[in-house]
């Protein structure tokens, strides 16, 4: 694997085909394009094949196909196989054409994908064009050719000497051994140019080629005129009015470097002050601008920051697992980034594939970034908006940990009153005395109960400080005990104090305060002050 990932051609492979993320939602439907890429290998082998043994030229053209098909070794299964992969190579493009269109692949921010796709395909179309054309022109002077090769022929052999009239046999009657060495060479030749521009592409700097591709898509990138459905990274980012205001943040030195959208300075919450390696390295190579960036997820300080940097803001958050290099994308909106981090890494209410993986990998080897700060408080009116934002960075950064590929959510949604009958009729009264009774005067085994008792027994209490007992005594309302005579058995100042006095649990507390007759256990009846 290691091999795979150095080489500088084994490596664009493994990134295509093995450590390429896809998306969890994909269908048959995209296969056209792999399929596109064996028929075009097939043809380029094919091709090449052929070439060694195809005379380009009226008079010898028939001749060499029948060589091909009668002398070459399995020539007649090459020849078939190139004619046919051609017809399919027509057919899967023009269904791949028609699943573009269909799920809108043109739009962005798969823009520039689109328009190098074009290209080829025309590319394609002049290629086979040019090919009949140059058979067509090749028929207009036949008979003129004839007798410019008659006389060419006759020419080399009074040339020729007496001594060696074996030459002048092959020349007259055989095109196999001067046309076939010549296309050999040609086919040489041409092979050798193709892998010269491959070495010289590999060879490139890779500053340059981000150059290049950075600039064919800000020329390909819709403007936000025409566009406004679309929020970019240039419609809620701030843009500078003079060079000397321009923020280019340092990701490799320390970490002070991190701006909101009010323009103030933060830091991130590692041990050293500075970002790890990892995460350094990764932020590059996304070409991110991070807002707030943390690390020791596990620590107390670290979720202290998280809630006091962003209270009151709303925006995207990114969670990175250091060890695979996977990431979660999702958005908040206002005054919820705290709580999203805690759902998703805390209390592991949030996606279960991020929980499985804090499981697996422990929470230290986890950082979460705050990419972007939508600048507005988020309602139901502007909530597009921050989806919108969302739905850009899930199509651009294409993150593995995400199940779904579009951005969502049920901010602001009300039930139609036709919903709302219909949620009422199925959970009925009925219902749920169904539900309640299905339990009811259910008689257990013995092993079972037993079984139930001990781990009653066996469960671990809460341990409550002092200032928490306290708190709960402010909020609990004082119980008193009566015996089955309606003599006061004692009075507490809380549910917790009651149940630690019986030597019940607090659950069985509430239950007998619910009921009707008060009862608790058979000995007590229990009352609210």
């Amino acid at each position: 694997m290691r091999f795979l990932k150095s080489h500088p051609l084994l490596k664009i492979i493994n990134s295509y085909i093995i450590d390429s993320p896809q998306p969890t939602n994909l269908s048959y439907l995209w296969n056209f394009g792999s399929l596109l890429g064996v028929c075009l290998v097939i043809q380029i082998i094919t091709g090449v094949t052929l070439a060694m043994h195809y005379n380009p030229s009226v008079l010898e053209a028939f001749n060499s196909v029948e060589h091909i098909m009668r002398d070459v070794n399995n020539g007649w299964l090459i020849r078939y196989l190139h004619s046919n992969t051609a017809s399919a190579f027509f057919f899967i493009v023009y269904l791949h054409i028609g699943k573009g269109l269909y799920y809108g692949s043109y739009r962005t921010p798969r823009t520039l994908v689109w328009v190098i796709g074009v290209i080829i395909f025309l590319l394609m179309i002049i290629t086979g064009f040019l090919g009949f054309l140059t058979i067509a022109q090749n028929g207009l002077n036949t008979k003129k050719q004839q007798q410019q090769n008659q006389q060419q022929k006759q020419q080399h052999t009074n040339i020729i000497p007496k001594p060696y009239p074996y030459i002048e046999y092959n020349l007259e009657s055989s095109f196999i051994s001067v046309t076939l060495i010549l296309n050999a060479i040609r086919t040489i030749i041409l092979v050798l140019v193709l892998r010269l521009l491959i070495v010289i592409s590999l060879a490139l700097d890779e500053e340059r080629k981000e150059d290049f591709f950075e600039k064919l898509n800000t020329f390909f990138r819709p403007s936000e005129e025409n566009q406004e459905s679309f929020y970019l990274e240039e419609l809620f980012r701030e843009k500078p009015s003079t060079e000397s205001e321009k923020i280019k943040p340092d990701f490799s030195t320390d970490s002070k470097n991190k701006y909101n959208h009010k323009g103030r300075r933060h830091y991130s919450t590692s041990r050293n002050c500075s970002n790890s390696k990892i995460l350094t390295e990764f932020i590059l190579n996304k070409n991110l601008q991070p807002i707030y960036v943390y690390e020791d997820l596990g620590e107390s300080f670290t979720k202290k920051n998280i809630l006091e940097d962003t209270r009151g803001l709303s925006g995207i958050y990114l969670i990175l697992n250091k060890v695979t290099l996977d990431y979660y994308i999702g958005s908040a909106s206002t005054n919820r980034i705290h709580k999203r981090f805690s759902s998703h890494l805390v209390n592991f209410t949030g996606s279960k594939v991020i929980k499985n993986a804090v499981r697996k990998y422990k929470i230290s080897e986890f950082a979460f970034l705050v990419i972007e700060i939508f600048p507005e408080i988020v309602t139901q009116e502007n909530n597009k908006k921050l989806l919108n934002l969302e739905d850009f960075y899930l199509k651009s950064l294409l993150p593995n940990y995400n199940i779904l590929t579009e951005a969502g959510s049920t901010f602001g949604y009300k039930h139609s009153e036709l919903t709302r009958i219909r949620m009422k009729t199925s959970y009925s009264q009925e219902r749920r005395d169904k539900i309640g009774s299905l339990n009811k005067n259910k008689k257990f085994s013995d092993a079972t109960i037993e079984l139930m008792r001990e781990k009653a027994l066996n469960r671990i209490k809460p341990v409550y400080s002092e200032q928490s007992l306290e708190n709960m005594k402010k909020t609990s309302k004082p119980i008193i005990v009566y015996n089955l005579d309606q003599t006061v058995y004692g009075k507490y100042p809380s549910v917790v104090l009651t149940a630690r006095n019986l030597n019940c649990s607090v659950k069985t507390v509430h239950r007998a305060l619910k009921s009707e007759s008060k009862l608790l256990k058979k000995n007590w009846i229990v009352d609210y002050v």
